[in-house]
């Protein structure tokens, strides 16, 4: 099964599971804003860079029980690649770039009052594309851990900070960006890229 079959039939299962329910429990969206830091990632031949940048996205909670929500999110970065070969020092500007994030898991909100913390576990993928070219997009699985806290302004408003570690994984012996047939790197061990980012949002709940 792919990676894209795998987490289509896991996020079948959480819809089902929290659909069944969505008219009778809380719904919370959460718009927000903030900055994440893109790392770098070892090619066969050198090493390829993102440039850190802000990012923004959307949150859909759904409460699940007591304590737990289903969570749902988007984020989105616009940044920049560049790269540099193993017996070189600085680096080359490729293409200006974007990079996504489609996840889904569970947030763990113990009802405290007004200040309430919060812990994050979610999977996914990562989608990056190259602005310039015809390029395939690069497809990444992905998990997402994190924590923070909502302050409530009121029962139904509340300000969320957050802070998460996302993390794509890139298998060894893959290529990515590539166009008829020819790739313009190749990676032979495997990697991972630690991808954290810190947010702040506003969250309204229906």
């Amino acid at each position: 099964m792919t990676l894209k079959k795998t987490y289509a039939f896991y996020l079948f299962l959480v819809l089902n599971f929290t659909l069944s329910n969505i008219f009778a429990q809380k719904v919370e969206v959460t718009p927000y804003v903030g900055y994440q830091f893109t790392g770098s990632l070892t090619t066969t031949e050198g090493k390829l860079r993102m440039k850190n940048a802000p990012n923004y996205g959307l949150i859909l909670d759904i409460t699940v029980e007591k304590d737990m929500q289903a969570e749902f999110w988007y984020s989105r970065t616009e940044s920049d690649l560049s790269y540099k070969l193993n017996d070189e020092t600085n680096y080359t500007f490729v293409d200006d770039m974007s990079i996504e994030y489609f996840h889904a898991g569970a947030l763990y909100v113990p009802k405290w009052g007004k200040i309430r913390p919060i812990g994050i576990f979610t999977l996914g993928f990562t989608r990056s594309h190259l602005k310039s070219g015809n390029y395939e997009d690069d497809w990444r699985f992905s998990i997402g851990v994190g924590g923070g806290a909502k302050f409530f302004l009121t029962d139904d408003i509340a300000f969320r900070i957050q802070g998460r570690l996302l993390v794509p994984f890139f298998t060894s012996n893959t290529t990515i960006y590539c166009t008829n047939g020819t790739c313009l790197f190749s990676i032979e061990a495997g990697e991972i890229i630690f991808q954290p980012d810190f947010n702040a949002g506003l969250t309204i709940a229906f």
